[in-house]
């Protein structure tokens, strides 16, 4: 990894009668968000101005003239650079040896030394390479904005259908494709071109024919193994049967938790009822004993009138035990009436004792009853579950699954013969009169280890951040852009192209800073994902949303990210730096230019 580079630190603006307007960036990640028109996209325009760039980032406004940008080297010396709007001319001061504090101006050259090789310097190239910029070996001078929109994608850029590697300037590969191999490798294929006879080209020529014939019949080989495979199952629709059958268990899945919920409800007033039940059970037992002692007291009146009605009509004379002198039983008065009041209060109260027994056991009746009832309505909905619902969800997982491998193997398909094809192109090359220079294709000159990178950082972004339904991905080495699923970008919505491009942008960063001898370590992307539309919260973790930004957040590593972008996810930002507008006068900073407002 190349440990030259630079950071941009600061963006400034300011003007005679205007109050100086700065952000402070650093390395890693750093988010400028809020509502729009509130600055974010001028400060990238701002950067990219102050990388030699014509586009003026706004018009003087109140007084705004001069935009200026302070950069740090990794070795800690600093750079400034300052330019008023609508001038070619840029004021250097610096304190870094080999480059000059002056004015340059842009377009122009003083000897071999221009503007823009200031940057190139700074990520270690001292000298301006040639690089082929056509297939007929036209070669032109590499400069920083050759490949700056490698790394600079504005909002318009972002959602674009075709690769982030074309520019409306730059309408073919070749010259960012040469300009990203120098990068990459160092090496002058302009001028240190191997010169090899005829028979060495030749044997070179066989050599790599019978390489391709081997991968050729291996292919074909493995190519028709898949569609026997498959036979039965091509032409189908594979995302329009998941979608359905994904919407089918969502359903499915919505029925088996409207099924428990009814069954905890059912439970719930079951448990109700067996409460009450006990209860009453409790009750029950009570009204019997009551019952009882009522009946034991009427038998005990009932003694009672009897002792009454049996004693003896004469008086009695006894002796005392005590002083043996005579005593004299007399009559008492009679318990008749005494007895029946009693007994007419006790059958008054058994009367209602039965009555309440009688309410008290159709209610237990009642209860069991409705019990009895839920138990079997819970038993049911168990059984549903069991028996139904949940063997159709699994069965619909396995549906789903056996789609997702068809489709698999359908796009394994599509690139055995994207593969085939170009293998065939490949042999036809070689067929060639070994004497005719082949046109000149930079996409043939990337390694196999590079091109593995790519497709591996671009799986592990696209995994990591959580985009919709992942199988397979990447790197068409015949557009140089990002096939996910078997499906060119181009053909999806701008929102999952912004996605895309975002993702690709950052796998040519990590792959320049991990495997390059030159490499910028700068990122800059304006919204991407503001076109992105999802399902439900879209903010919340689990979307492509939250992962995108989440993956930026773990991965700051490889260079200064720099986004723009109206709301973030809801996510732990950590150590990165955020940087908010909230065009409101009463809470925070309004916008960029601190004397601009919407007003």
């Amino acid at each position: 990894m190349n440990n030259k580079g630079f950071f941009i630190k600061k963006i400034s603006a300011s003007g005679t009668n205007a109050t100086t307007s700065d952000i402070d960036l650093r390395q890693g990640l750093n988010i400028i968000f809020g509502p729009s028109n509130t600055g974010k996209s001028y400060i990238l325009s701002c950067i990219d101005y102050l990388f030699g760039g014509n586009q003026s980032p706004i018009n003087s406004q109140k007084e705004y003239d001069t935009i200026s940008m302070a950069i740090e080297t990794y070795d800690g010396k600093e750079i400034r650079f300052s330019r008023k709007i609508d001038t070619n001319e840029i004021r250097v001061s610096s304190n870094v040896g080999g480059i000059d504090s002056k004015t340059y101006k842009i377009g122009s050259s003083d000897g071999k030394k221009n503007y823009g090789d200031i940057f190139l310097k700074l990520i270690g190239i001292d000298e301006r390479p040639r690089i082929y910029t056509s297939q007929n070996y036209k070669a032109n001078d590499l400069t920083w904005r050759t490949f700056l929109h490698t790394f600079y994608l504005q909002e318009e850029d972002i959602i674009k259908k075709e690769t982030i590697l074309k520019t409306a300037k730059f309408p073919v590969l070749t010259k960012t494709l040469s300009a990203l191999l120098f990068l990459l490798s160092g090496k002058d294929l302009v001028n240190s071109e191997e010169r090899e006879t005829p028979e060495i080209k030749k044997a070179k020529r066989a050599a790599i024919a019978s390489y391709i014939n081997d991968k050729l019949f291996s292919t074909g080989d493995r190519l028709r193994d898949l569609e026997v495979h498959i036979k039965n199952f091509q032409g189908e629709d594979y995302e329009a049967v998941i979608s359905k059958l994904i919407d089918e268990l969502d359903k499915n899945e919505q029925e088996i938790i409207d099924a428990h919920t009814n069954s905890r409800a059912l439970l719930k007033r079951i448990y109700q009822l067996s409460s009450d039940l006990e209860e009453a059970y409790l009750l029950q037992e009570r009204y019997a004993a009551l019952f009882s002692q009522y009946s034991a007291d009427k038998e005990r009146l009932y003694f009672i009138i009897d002792a009454e009605n049996n004693k003896p009509e004469t008086d009695l004379e006894i002796k005392c035990p005590l002083c043996n002198n005579d005593v004299t039983l007399e009559d008492h008065s009679p318990y008749h009436n005494a007895v029946d009041a009693e007994d007419h209060l006790l059958n008054i109260r058994l009367d209602d004792l039965k009555g309440a027994q009688q309410d008290l056991d159709q209610e237990i009746a009642d209860k069991e009853k409705e019990m009895h009832v839920l138990s079997e309505r819970n038993k049911q909905i168990l059984n549903t579950i069991s028996k139904s619902l949940e063997p159709k969800s699994k069965e619909l997982k396995d549906k789903i699954a056996e789609a997702r491998e068809k489709q698999n193997l359908a796009t394994q398909i599509e690139v055995m013969r994207d593969l085939m094809k170009e293998y065939n192109n490949d042999l036809s090359e070689q067929e060639i009169d070994p004497d005719k220079k082949a046109p000149y294709e930079p996409k043939k000159l990337f390694s196999k280890e590079e091109i593995n990178a790519l497709n591996e950082y671009l799986e592990h972004i696209l995994k990591n951040a959580n985009y919709l339904e992942y199988s397979t991905s990447r790197v068409s080495m015949d557009k140089f852009d990002v096939v996910v699923n078997g499906k060119e970008k181009g053909t999806h919505g701008k929102g999952f192209r912004a996605f895309l491009n975002s993702a690709h942008a950052f796998i040519w960063m990590k792959l320049l800073s991990v495997h390059a001898k030159y490499s910028p370590k700068l990122l800059v992307l304006d919204s991407p994902i503001l076109s992105l539309k999802e399902k439900g919260n879209e903010m919340m973790p689990g979307g492509m949303k939250h992962g995108l930004f989440t993956y930026f957040v773990e991965n700051q590593q490889f260079g200064q990210v720099i986004i723009a972008e109206n709301e973030l996810p809801d996510l732990d930002y950590k150590d990165a730096n955020l940087i908010e507008f909230t065009m409101d006068k009463a809470r925070g900073r309004y916008g960029f230019l601190l004397d601009v407002t919407n007003d």
